[in-house]
């Protein structure tokens, strides 16, 4: 069995690498151990694509539910759940000693800045890489074997398009970051609800049906905001009315 595992899980949907390693019985033995690291909270768009977390889990750290739900698939996976970035601000926790002790490193970073770290680190120590990673519906993996293949560093990713929305809610950190968040909550507050506030009183019934057999953490969420703009946000003057100026 592999010793030690580094699976750095920033912004993978299904948190697959979790579940796989669980299945196959990878970190079980004696001397075995898997450390996941992500400093990510879960969100309810996580609870779409990503099979280990449930409704209950909004807001808690993703690093430990999925560390906890690994283990429910298989009780004798030695994890180690950590809430740390890999990178030049973590080398204290992630130090020559820790990287030393891996046999392997599987990525599922949401940025290339942090590809592209963890890649030199595995150089330097001269560990494989199984480097994978999404954005939207496009996916890539790869493997990265020592004087057998090149490394992830060796060829570039084509430029990111858009942020993904839990760095963008959770860890903005450029103006495109913010101007993205804007525009949602924007959306949100004058677009999205009002439409299903009308949707709602044009035919209750119908609407409320819909919503039942949807039966997800979505449309209770829909239903909430529907039920605040409907009873504790309800406006009746001009005065009440609540405005969003946005300027740049």
């Amino acid at each position: 069995m592999l010793g030690e595992v580094l699976s750095s899980l920033s912004g993978i949907p299904f948190r697959k690498p979790n579940m796989l390693l669980a299945l196959m019985g990878v970190s079980c033995g004696h001397q075995g151990k898997l450390t996941v690291t992500d400093d990510d909270v879960i969100e309810k768009s996580n609870l779409s694509r990503q099979f280990l977390f449930r409704d209950w889990n909004i807001g808690q750290s993703q690093s430990s539910v999925a560390a906890s739900a690994a283990k429910t698939i298989n009780p004798h996976l030695k994890v180690e759940a950590l809430q740390n970035r890999v990178g030049p601000e973590t080398e204290s926790v992630f130090d020559d000693g820790f990287w030393e002790n891996l046999d392997v490193t599987i990525n599922a970073l949401d940025n290339v800045n942090a590809r592209l770290y963890v890649d030199q680190r595995c150089l330097y120590f001269q560990k494989p890489l199984l480097e994978s990673g999404t954005l939207g519906a496009k996916c890539n993996n790869q493997m990265v074997i020592l004087h057998l293949t090149e490394n992830y560093g060796a060829s570039r990713d084509p430029p990111e398009k858009q942020a993904p929305m839990c760095t963008i809610h959770s860890f903005p950190h450029n103006i495109d970051h913010y101007l993205t968040w804007a525009r949602s909550e924007f959306e949100g507050l004058l677009e999205k609800t009002p439409a299903e506030v009308n949707a709602y009183l044009s035919n209750p019934s119908d609407y409320s049906k819909l919503m039942i057999k949807a039966g997800d953490a979505q449309a209770r969420d829909t239903l909430e905001h529907v039920l605040e703009y409907l009873d504790l946000e309800r406006c009746e003057t001009f005065e009440g009315l609540k405005i969003i100026s946005l300027t740049v």
